[in-house]
């Protein structure tokens, strides 16, 4: 009995530290909201929301474009990324997102940090989120 005890211990301390493969990243995605108290409206990459999917080993972000009088789902490959026990990496570490807590350090001209949820179908919250933003804007 002691045993079945200590061996369903080390299986929830496996599980409960959030361990992820790159093969289990695959079809996932996060959903991030921005911690800061503001970010580069010239930037089209970042808003107070943003989301990011995982596929085939690479990262992808989807956001809204304004073009001509419509607004536009754009998506765009931001390449491959690092993971390791303490983060996953990805376009030359401008963005790390921490795997204990998910918190997102995004390092370009400023740094922004959000706080994200893992999404386990990132394309039905992306198009539910954008579907509102786009009525918003006809």
């Amino acid at each position: 009995m002691v045993y079945i005890k200590y061996l369903l211990l080390i299986i929830y301390f496996f599980y409960s530290t959030a361990v992820f493969s790159c093969g289990a990243l695959n079809g996932k995605g996060f959903e991030c909201n921005l911690n800061s108290l503001s970010y580069d409206v010239h930037n089209i990459l970042l808003d107070n929301k943003i989301f990011f999917y995982f596929k085939n080993k690479e990262v992808y972000q989807v956001y809204s474009y304004p073009e001509s009088n419509t607004l536009k789902l754009k998506e765009s490959n931001l390449g491959f990324y690092d993971l390791n026990s303490e983060a996953i990496k990805w376009d030359n570490n401008k963005y790390i997102l921490n795997r204990k807590n998910f918190e997102l350090k995004i390092n370009l001209k400023d740094e922004y940090k959000y706080s994200c949820i893992l999404l386990g179908r990132p394309m039905h919250n992306i198009v539910n989120h954008f579907r509102i933003k786009l009525e918003k804007f006809k």
